[in-house]
């Protein structure tokens, strides 16, 4: 059985590289992506959904981030 991989991003205004990124994103093969968003002021929520992708809301910081995802 292969081990199913998951990959969580915390995100916090990243509208500028996401659109680069999340068509990186889709090529991979992986189970679950977790966007995780520490309260973004610009379009990244936007960005990730209009990609298809789902985005959690959490307090902003890297590890507060990772721990929701």
């Amino acid at each position: 059985m292969q081990p199913s991989i998951a990959i969580i991003i915390p995100v916090y205004n990243e509208a500028k590289v996401l659109p680069q990124a999340l068509t990186m994103l889709r090529a991979l093969s992986v189970e679950e992506i977790i966007f995780v968003d520490g309260g973004s002021t610009d379009e990244s929520r936007v960005l990730i959904e209009d990609a298809g992708f789902s985005c959690m809301s959490s307090a902003a910081g890297r590890a507060k981030q990772m721990n929701a995802g």
